[in-house]
């Protein structure tokens, strides 16, 4: 008969089996959770960051066609494209 608090060696070595298969397998489920947090991650910032840069050109856009419809003569790129200068009222508002 086995006290309590004692075991026999093939119950002590299984106990250290499951206990060790435990470890690993939740060594094994972090390690997942971490490459998984990374996929998910990297799709949101490249997102976030295409967002941003539309958001930023719809700023910006504007302030750059008023700036060639000011400076049409210096800059000849509008020249280039047949822009002439008074279509610039109808880039700057759409």
């Amino acid at each position: 008969m086995i006290e309590y608090g004692q075991e026999t060696r093939s119950e002590r070595g299984s106990s250290r089996l499951e206990s060790s298969e435990e470890g690993s397998n939740a060594e094994e489920e972090s390690s997942m959770d971490d490459s998984l947090n990374e996929v998910e991650v990297e799709p949101l910032l490249d997102e976030y960051l295409n967002y941003a840069s539309d958001d930023i050109g719809l700023f910006y856009a504007p302030i750059f066609v008023l700036l060639l419809w000011a400076f049409y003569p210096e800059t000849v790129v509008a020249e280039n494209y047949g822009i002439m200068i008074y279509d610039f009222k109808y880039y700057f508002l759409f």
